[in-house]
């Protein structure tokens, strides 16, 4: 399991990776 503090880190890093992805 994740903390929040974590998820919300995760969830950036998918967010930076999708940006990427979608270049």
């Amino acid at each position: 399991m994740t903390c929040r503090r974590c998820e919300t880190h995760i969830l950036q890093l998918q967010i930076k990776k999708r940006k990427i992805q979608k270049k």
